[in-house]
């Protein structure tokens, strides 16, 4: 698998607002979920004589501390505030709750080397940046539970490609559903622009515009990520603190793809002629020099001795820096 990250348009105030609502009803449930992981936890600490009677596993199943436990507390906190619903679907509730029990199970069973990490804890706002998706459904068709990524490269290209490149403008305009060039009552039907759509929250779908790298080299990227929307896999939406944007925040949509990652021709043709020369390298970085060493792998196969590049600054080179810093004091 591999991860493309998609910058994301919300200079439109109506659908920045409604981001915000998402992230801001997600956050809640977060919360409340990751305080009853803490109580379970806590309380499946304390419970050492029905740990020893029972055995831990019922003790668990009895406090629901597993991963359905969660998802269902995230189902009735949801149920009991019936305002997030407007923002937030079960589904969506459901993978929080799954990143929550990844927390408590690390927790609770050590890794490979026997080691726990700390209790699950509550997170602040903050430090909030991430909306787990649900991966699509591969076996039926038009199965995408959160969020998905609607369009195609070809459809975004038509709008936005001139000359073979791609020309988007500043403010992306707003994606609606369009098949053939005409209006689709249906996102599944929609072939035009690259949007991630969130639906079910409240009268409203959630669509957020995406604008694609653009610059010499980009396209074969592109391609190899979007091309083939059969191979989309999960989307998760991510935002940063920037104080440039608008409203403070940066979107991206993390689109992990059923494949290896790009690599270009040119770096691929490189490795092949690297790894026929069956040699082990390795460099060295220092302030004014920089080293290359290599040794065969396989001695049997000759390929001579240990050979050494040091590549370092010298005469004018060697002495501009020093100069300029003289000359900075001087001044």
């Amino acid at each position: 698998m591999s991860v493309l990250r998609l910058p994301l348009d919300v200079h439109d105030p109506a659908v920045r607002r409604h981001a915000e609502r998402v992230f801001a009803a997600v956050f809640a449930v977060q919360q409340a979920v990751q305080r009853d992981a803490r109580a379970r936890v806590d309380a499946y600490r304390a419970a050492h004589h029905a740990r020893a009677v029972a055995g831990p596993a019922v003790v668990r199943d009895r406090l629901g501390l597993t991963r359905t436990g969660l998802e269902h507390a995230a189902y009735r906190h949801l149920d009991r505030a019936p305002h997030l619903r407007r923002s937030c679907t079960k589904a969506v509730a459901m993978h929080v709750a799954d990143s929550v029990w990844q927390a408590a199970d690390r927790h609770l069973f050590p890794d490979a080397t026997g080691r726990r990490h700390g209790r699950p804890r509550v997170g602040g706002w903050w430090t909030f940046s991430r909306i787990p998706g649900r991966a699509r459904s591969h076996t039926r068709a038009r199965k995408w539970e959160t969020f998905r990524l609607a369009g195609t490269l070809a459809g975004h290209d038509a709008v936005f490609g001139r000359a073979g490149r791609l020309w988007q403008p500043r403010r992306m305009p707003a994606v609606t559903p369009t098949a053939g060039g005409r209006p689709v009552r249906s996102w599944w039907d929609h072939d035009g622009p690259l949007a991630v759509v969130l639906t079910g929250t409240g009268a409203r779908d959630l669509v957020l515009p995406v604008r694609l790298p653009q610059g010499p080299g980009r396209q074969p990227v592109l391609e190899h990520y979007l091309a083939d929307p059969q191979r989309w896999h999960k989307i998760d939406l991510v935002r940063y603190r920037d104080p440039g944007s608008p409203g403070g925040w940066r979107y991206e949509a993390h689109v992990m793809v059923l494949g290896p990652g790009y690599t270009s021709p040119t770096v691929v043709a490189r490795r092949r002629a690297a790894a026929a020369l069956h040699r082990r390298g390795g460099v060295d970085v220092n302030v004014s020099n920089l080293a290359v060493v290599s040794v065969p792998i396989d001695t049997d196969r000759g390929g001579g001795g240990v050979r050494a590049t040091q590549i370092a600054k010298t005469g004018a080179d060697a002495d501009r820096p020093r100069g300029g810093t003289v000359a900075a004091a001087a001044a």
